[in-house]
């Protein structure tokens, strides 16, 4: 199955990923789209995230965030996008 994927360097010039849409073609055990504010929620991501907000940031992340949250305006700019930093644990 092909999925399409949505990324955006436009926020801050740096890499995110639409994780809404993402999370859309993944299934949980009971076969519901994967949850990301479930994901976000959980002990193991916010330990992640605390990982990057304890040590001094080598790289710039324009605005500091690492989930940027869009509702309104365009259609496929809405959702919760996150940094490249967290792709692979998302």
């Amino acid at each position: 199955k092909n999925i399409e994927i949505f990324f955006s360097n436009e926020l801050d010039k740096n890499l995110y990923i639409n994780a809404t849409k993402i999370a859309t073609e993944f299934k949980t055990s009971k076969g519901n789209p994967k949850d990301v504010s479930e994901w976000l929620n959980s002990k193991g991501t916010k330990e992640y995230i605390a990982e990057f907000q304890k040590y001094p940031v080598t790289e710039n992340f324009g605005n500091g965030d690492l989930v940027v949250v869009i509702q309104g305006g365009n259609p496929q700019e809405q959702g919760t996008w996150i940094h490249k930093k967290l792709i692979i644990a998302f």
